[in-house]
């Protein structure tokens, strides 16, 4: 099931720290490596996530998708609208524990699904060319390599060793 939250009051925030774990551990050794307790490392990653979610990612046109199913939230992406209609990903991650069973392709797909319903448009996301498991969850959901290096639409940068991965639909940008 699809689920779309584009206001951090609706988001069950201990659901998405468990989809975001391995990359909140990765922030704590390198935003904190001199506090000793790593759970309190940890914890202050989560915060400073939540935070940036607050204070710069949602904000009109912007929504967090997440893959869901019998309440535990399998798998996540940041979505934002650029241009009206263009829309870039970022941040697709699933929950360590369930990798490999296909949720961020499902992800993937739910997202081109809902956003056909709302008219033509273009999605696009900048992936590392050392994830194969994310260009493959993106090519099973349809999406070709557009660009090399990738683009990020957010920082407005490219990014030397990853490629540009789009999905049309009816025309767009």
């Amino acid at each position: 099931m699809l689920l779309e939250f584009t206001e951090l009051s609706h988001l069950d925030k201990n659901k998405l720290m468990q989809v975001y774990l391995e990359g909140n551990r990765i922030n704590a050794d390198s935003l904190y490596p001199h506090l000793t307790d790593r759970r309190f490392a940890l914890k202050l990653a989560e915060r400073d996530f939540i935070d940036y979610l607050s204070r710069y990612f949602l904000r009109p046109g912007r929504a967090y998708m997440v893959q869901a199913e019998d309440g535990v939230w399998l798998s996540a992406l940041r979505l934002s609208r650029v241009y009206p209609e263009l829309y870039y990903i970022e941040a697709l991650e699933t929950r360590p524990d369930r990798r490999g069973e296909g949720h961020a392709a499902q992800l993937l797909k739910n997202v081109v699904t809902l956003l056909k319903t709302r008219g033509p448009f273009v999605l696009r996301d900048c992936v590392s060319k050392s994830n194969t498991p994310s260009i493959r969850a993106h090519q099973k959901a349809g999406f070709t390599v557009y660009c090399e290096p990738g683009f990020d639409y957010l920082a407005k940068e490219s990014h030397s060793g990853s490629m540009g991965m789009e999905y049309r639909s009816g025309g767009g940008t």
